[in-house]
């Protein structure tokens, strides 16, 4: 939301410069499902050179208007967000940033790139591993000042919350679960279906079976995977769900999906997590 437009044109450019010439082709055909790099596009194509995809792209950042009952404003800062195009506009912009950073550092301190391996980042949520305190001692080096960057572990090196899963480092392992921000709200969160409407309610039942999959794949251990279910399980049943239809769902899913292999990780035989299933 804070990005300049004027900044974000010049990096986006000079993103799609580089992908260009890297290529070594001269156009972008699109397809159906898919685009590829050529030279000699078929005449039925939708192809794009690197001048017409970076104007398309100006003219997404120039024209974005938000209507507020009767006004109409053009945003000037930031992109909103939302939008199709907003999440790769972000995502792109901060990845020149470091491409040009790390280039820099090949040459002048490859010790020192090499100890950014172990990062990853999801739009503006950054995560690194084995990296001896660096990201917070180059980070203003690394990115511009308006991603404003703040510490979800201060203080505890060996925890940090990314995405949805807090990790943990216990005896050189990695043990993770569900992190939810909205746990921490001092206020009651209204989501998942209520049967007192008039909605399917066999669908509705698929919701506790999606988010049990959820968590056992975010989850390492059995116990963190058992809390999340019946505390989801709590949930739905005061949204006039029936907790035996719940536990029977579930079994039927164990017992027909090959996604329910995710299951199996836990070690626990399938008739004792239905009984702490409560």
């Amino acid at each position: 939301t804070n990005i300049p437009h004027q900044k974000l044109k010049e990096r986006m450019k000079q993103v799609v410069e580089e992908a260009y010439e890297g290529s070594g082709k001269k156009y972008l055909s699109v397809y159906k499902s898919k685009a590829a790099w050529v030279n000699n596009p078929k005449k039925e194509t939708t192809v794009y050179k690197k001048e017409e995809l970076i104007d398309m792209i100006y003219y997404l950042i120039d024209n974005v208007y938000v209507t507020c009952g009767d006004s109409l404003f053009r945003q000037k800062i930031g992109i909103p967000m939302g939008t199709d195009c907003a999440p790769f506009l972000a995502n792109l912009f901060l990845f020149s940033y470091e491409n040009e950073w790390m280039m820099k550092m090949k040459k002048e301190n490859l010790q020192l790139a090499r100890k950014f391996n172990h990062s990853s980042r999801y739009i503006d949520d950054l995560l690194t591993i084995n990296n001896d305190g660096l990201m917070k001692e180059y980070m203003n080096d690394i990115y511009p000042k308006e991603l404003d960057l703040k510490h979800e572990n201060e203080g505890n090196e060996k925890q940090a919350s990314y995405l949805d899963l807090n990790i943990n480092v216990t005896n050189q392992e990695l043990i993770t679960s569900i992190y939810d921000k909205r746990d921490d709200f001092p206020f009651k969160i209204v989501n998942f279906p209520d049967l007192s409407g008039n909605i399917p309610e066999n669908g509705s039942y698929g919701v506790f079976i999606a988010q049990a999959l959820r968590y056992a794949r975010a989850c390492t251990q059995y116990q963190d995977f058992i809390q999340r279910c019946n505390r989801l399980i709590q949930q739905l049943v005061q949204q006039h769900f029936c907790q035996k239809n719940l536990i029977k769902k579930m079994k039927k899913w164990a017992q027909v999906s090959p996604k329910a292999n995710v299951l199996h990780k836990f070690g626990h035989h399938t008739r004792n997590m239905w009984n702490d299933l409560t």
